[in-house]
């Protein structure tokens, strides 16, 4: 009798535990054995961190080639209730349809949804870009003001949250609305954060370059207080100041799926599901728990994965394997994730890399303040200077490969140590340093430019003759097929080496 996987979600943690279940149930030689459901609304992959961006368009690539490649069903609809004593989840057809799944191994991979508490007015009047279709609603109501007489309140955008999608939110407004309503209209945003500082779950350590960004951003931080009320005509805070604004995003957190309180006991202040190292549900037999909804610790020092896409994929590959691991005999693997990096956007002003380290740890005199700087650290790329505002918008696709560069570069050996709060990077061969804690390196400070080296010189080389086009396009095509190689062929290092038949389905579809 055929055993079944179902995968409640097809986000990022969803997507990756339907890939690794499949290679699991492959490499075992159990295809016929065992199927893999996936229930999500639509065979896509909704990219929730950009949401914030203007352009839309391909945020929401297509899976269903990626799922029938991998022997992966996709069924149309929600999980409504679970059932975990008889093993059967109630979906909800996106057609109308009821009917009843049966499972062997359930993989709740459903997220997280946009945490909305009983504010006035909150509801009916704020926007967000939590999903793809209120992305869309921000988008055409912020195009609709071109049509609206000229007032303040009309170029006052208020976003409420200084977290992560709020301050990138933020950063990408001036320009978003300058694009819309003139590039000589006088806009203002301002960021509305309850917490004393902005940024609060970042720490300290990347904060002063988050404030410098926003600034000559031109985004206002109003701090240490909370938006008490939205109306039509702009938003009131706790401490009784009116702010007018015809348009206000809200992005105050967020909090896992309603279906992960039918899940066990013991849930955190978000909603999520205690995990075992294994991320089996916690009192749960036959259930995973991943992505948003999984508390899963990520070291042995009692740190535990962020609400992140860094994290949940990680965590789907994890739980995916495991589910398929238990029903064709292959090992288990734990989940750990004791490092991660991810990236801030600042809009034009350029991004932070945000790197986790581990829990505070004692005074380290050549750092400063000790756990604070061990635990956070960030380097910042402003974009160069241009003739608005000091600013000149940059490509996010050379931003984004810039960041990379810098994250996966390394220091000469005889450097590593020189000093502790001096980070060491090549770019094409020479070496450069970027003070992490204090200036910030803009990118035309590179060694790659010759405005000015701030690194030491390189070494005398001979002079070669320049490449053809034909020679370099062979060279960014392997470079591209290397970063295909290392990002979605090896699905997870830690099991066992891909298949030919998962590398040829990957390598059709590695643009995913």
């Amino acid at each position: 009798m055929t055993q079944q996987i179902v995968i409640a979600g097809s986000g990022f943690a969803g997507l990756w535990a339907a890939l690794s279940a499949a290679r699991a149930v492959a490499l075992a030689g159990r295809d016929g054995d065992v199927a893999i459901t996936v229930v999500s609304p639509a065979p896509q992959l909704h990219i929730r961190p950009r949401l914030y961006e203007a352009v839309l368009e391909g945020m929401a690539p297509d899976l269903a080639a990626l799922f029938e490649a991998v022997g992966v069903r996709h069924v149309p609809g929600v999980v409504t209730t679970i059932h975990a004593g008889r093993r059967a989840v109630d979906v909800a057809g996106t057609d109308g349809a009821r009917f009843t799944l049966p499972y062997n191994r359930f993989v709740l991979a459903a997220g997280s949804r946009l945490f909305t508490p009983p504010i006035p007015g909150l509801a009916e009047h704020a926007f967000n870009v939590d999903q793809l279709d209120s992305a869309h609603a921000l988008d055409a109501h912020l195009k609709a003001l071109a049509a609206q007489p000229e007032t303040a309140a009309r170029n006052t955008v208020v976003v409420a949250g200084g977290g992560f999608t709020g301050i990138e939110t933020a950063a990408e407004m001036p320009d978003r609305l300058r694009a819309i309503l003139g590039a000589d209209a006088k806009v203002r945003v301002v960021v509305v954060e309850q917490a004393p500082a902005i940024g609060p779950d970042l720490g300290p350590v990347p904060r002063p370059v988050i404030e410098q960004a926003l600034a000559e951003c031109g985004v206002e931080i109003v701090a240490g207080t909370a938006v008490a009320a939205i109306d039509a005509d702009g938003v009131t805070t706790a401490t009784g100041e009116r702010i007018a604004a015809a348009t206000v995003v809200w992005t105050a957190g967020a909090r896992a799926n309603p279906l992960a309180a039918q899940i066990s006991d013991g849930h955190d202040r978000f909603g999520r599901v205690p995990a075992d190292p294994f991320l089996r549900a916690v009192g749960n037999d036959g259930i995973f728990v991943t992505g948003d909804v999984a508390r899963a610790a990520t070291d042995d020092l009692g740190n535990v994965a962020a609400m992140s896409c860094q994290h949940a994929l990680s965590l789907g590959r994890v739980a995916g394997h495991n589910a398929a691991a238990e029903l064709v005999g292959l090992p288990t693997h734990p989940y750990s994730q004791p490092k991660y990096v991810t990236c801030l956007d600042l809009g034009p002003w350029g991004g932070a890399l945000h790197r986790r380290l581990g829990p505070a740890g004692p005074a380290d005199p050549r750092r400063g303040q000790g756990g604070e700087a061990r635990d956070q650290h960030q380097m910042d790329l402003p974009a160069p200077a241009g003739p608005r505002s000091g600013l000149r918008r940059r490509q996010p696709r050379l931003c984004d490969r810039s960041l990379t560069m810098a994250l996966r570069s390394r220091a000469p050996r005889h450097r590593r140590n020189a000093a502790p709060h001096v980070h060491y990077f090549r770019w094409n061969g020479h070496a450069s340093r970027a003070r992490q804690l204090s200036t910030p390196v803009p990118l035309h400070s590179f060694p790659w430019r010759n405005d000015r080296n701030i690194g030491p010189s390189p070494p005398a080389r001979r002079k070669s003759r320049p490449l053809t086009v034909e020679q370099r396009n062979r060279l960014d095509l392997q470079a591209k097929s290397a970063h295909h190689r290392e990002n979605i062929h090896n699905i997870n290092k830690k099991l066992c080496p891909i298949t030919c038949r998962e590398k040829a389905h990957l390598n059709e579809y590695s643009h995913f």
